[in-house]
C-alpha cells in the first residue's frame, strides 16, 4: 500500500499525510426484510364477526373477488406478493373503517405502503366494473341488504 500511496502523492503536490488515506471505509449493510405474518381472514372469522369487520358477508366478497382477481394478480411470485384476497380484504376493512392505511396494513399483516397500493389497486378494478357488483351485490341475500 504505501508504494502505491507514494505513485499518488507523487503526482499530487500537496503535503496529505498518511492519515487521510487509512481511514476506515464504511461498511453499509441493507435493512433487514420485516416479514409480517399475514392473516387468512375467510378461516378465523365466523360469518358475524366477519361481516362487522368488512361490512360485506363472505359470499358477497367472493362474487367481488371472481370478478376483479384477474386485475390484482402480480405477474410474478418472487417476494411473497400479496393474494388479490387479501388485497381485497384489506381494502374492504379501511373502507368499512375508515381507518389510517397503517391500521389496515396492520391488521392485514401488510405495511403501510403495501396497504396502500392494495387500495389504489383495488379501488382502481372495483370502479372499472361498479355496474356489474352493483348488480351481483343487490341480488345476493345475506346481512348487506
Amino acid at each position: 500500500m504505501n508504494r502505491l500511496f507514494s505513485i499518488f502523492s507523487s503526482s499530487s503536490s500537496s503535503s496529505e499525510s498518511d492519515e487521510d488515506f487509512q481511514q476506515p471505509l464504511e461498511v453499509v449493510v441493507p435493512r433487514r426484510r420485516i416479514e409480517r405474518e399475514r392473516v387468512d381472514h375467510f378461516n378465523i372469522w365466523d360469518d358475524t364477526d366477519f361481516f362487522a369487520r368488512f361490512r360485506l358477508t363472505k359470499e358477497g366478497i367472493s362474487v367481488i373477488l371472481d370478478l376483479i382477481e384477474n386485475s390484482l394478480l402480480f405477474r410474478t411470485e418472487r417476494n411473497d406478493v400479496t393474494s388479490p384476497a387479501l388485497q381485497l380484504l384489506t381494502t374492504m376493512r379501511y373502507y368499512a373503517t375508515g381507518s389510517f392505511l397503517a391500521t389496515a396494513g396492520d391488521f392485514s399483516g401488510v405495511s403501510k405502503a403495501t396497504a396502500s397500493r392494495c387500495i389504489w389497486r383495488v379501488t382502481e378494478a372495483l370502479a372499472a366494473c361498479s355496474q356489474t357488483i352493483e348488480v351481483l351485490l343487490s341480488t345476493t341475500s345475506g346481512p348487506c341488504q
